[in-house]
């Protein structure tokens, strides 16, 4: 375990401004940089396994106490199972959340108390972080417009399904989760604030989503790329797994939230990078940011980067649906090298993460975990 750093690193602001700084811990001088050296994928066997065994008694879990009162509608199992098996038991790439959350707690847990119960009630958790994804994603879909998602039709374009079933059945996914905790969890002492973390995040979400799509001007864009919509990427897990742990700590839930946050800022100036230069990603396979006039770091970029004439193409032709305007608006992306930037971005805030961890989280949590966190992050598992 490296224990003493000290490494250069741009320090790139949301406005895209670079400047070279220096901080040192320990005074131990690292050659290389770390994104070079230590950004490896995290296996994750064990908790893919032990999530998918987890998931038919989800099912079950939901499909009875939701349904109580329509046990004379049995078709509707079949319906609702259906849809929680399309929008919810999806590819390890995409449960990611859920995966680290078990990772975390088998890696905060004491030995004694890894058991198949505590194991069982941390892939509850796993999957309740799934469903709100979920639930968030079919809701973000309509409003939208997305015709696709992880490779297949968007919820509501589905066959017989529609707008109007899928808001309804997106409500199915936000009170599921209430159900499960309490079927699971409601004994254990940190139950509330487990609930909390949760609960938090989905109305963050929610207010941030409803601000999002409000238009704005393109020069208004700088003070909206990293709103709190980004912290649904990956803001609860690490808290919800030291909770399941029973470590409640105030440094050691501060610091975990403080790089919580940068790295689910990162993860919304990447998402915005797909967005454009990514769109046949198994992701999402539209992208309508430029079309709509999203708060993007790339027209963010673009528009402090850009000359005069630049920044007045932008203010043009960003936010206008029509493929005219879409296309000059990328043009100028790639004309100002946009995808340099992000990747350069991309490197330095690895850097600048990793070093942040070894400086500032407490020593009653192994730093591994972090890092693994950080990797974890940083090779596209957080996927929504």
């Amino acid at each position: 375990m490296l224990r003493t750093i000290s490494t250069k690193f741009w320090n790139i602001r949301p406005t895209g401004a670079f400047h070279f700084s220096t901080q040192t811990v320990n005074d131990v001088k690292v050659e290389q940089s770390p994104f070079k050296t230590n950004l490896k994928n995290v296996d994750m066997s064990f908790e893919t396994n032990k999530m998918y065994a987890a998931f038919p008694d989800i099912v079950e879990d939901l499909l009875e106490d939701q349904l109580a009162y329509h046990q004379r509608f049995p078709e509707l199992k079949t319906t609702y199972s259906n849809f929680l098996n399309y929008t919810v038991k999806l590819q390890p790439q995409f449960i990611g959340k859920g995966l680290f959350t078990v990772y975390a707690y088998k890696m905060l847990e004491k030995p004694l108390l890894l058991t198949d119960d505590n194991i069982k009630k941390a892939c509850v958790v796993g999957w309740c972080h799934k469903l709100m994804d979920a639930c968030l994603t079919v809701d973000d879909d309509i409003i939208d417009s997305t015709e696709r998602r992880y490779n297949k039709p968007a919820w509501y374009n589905v066959e017989g399904v529609g707008v109007n079933k899928a808001i309804l059945d997106g409500a199915f996914l936000d009170t599921g989760i209430w159900f499960l905790l309490i079927k699971h969890l409601s004994s254990h002492r940190h139950f509330q604030d487990i609930m909390k973390q949760i609960l938090l995040i989905y109305a963050t979400t929610n207010i941030a989503q409803r601000i999002d799509i409000t238009k704005k001007k393109v020069t208004e864009l700088e003070n909206f790329v990293l709103t709190p919509k980004a912290y649904g990427f990956v803001l609860p897990v690490l808290r919800t797994a030291l909770f399941l742990a029973n470590i409640d700590d105030k440094d050691a839930h501060v610091a975990t939230e403080s790089i919580s946050k940068d790295v689910a800022n990162y993860l919304k100036i990447e998402n915005d990078f797909n967005e454009v230069f990514n769109p046949l990603s198994s992701i999402k396979e539209t992208h309508n940011d430029i079309s709509e006039g999203k708060s993007s770091w790339l027209a963010v970029q673009a528009y402090s980067r850009g000359t005069s004439a630049q920044k007045k193409l932008l203010e043009e032709n960003y936010g206008k649906n029509d493929k005219e305007s879409i296309q000059k608006c990328y043009e100028l992306f790639n004309d100002l090298q946009l995808k340099d930037v992000f990747l350069n971005y991309k490197e330095e805030f690895y850097n600048k993460t990793f070093l942040k961890i070894h400086k500032e989280v407490p020593k009653i949590l192994p730093t591994e975990l972090f890092v693994d966190f950080l990797n974890y992050s940083m090779t596209e598992n957080f996927r929504m």
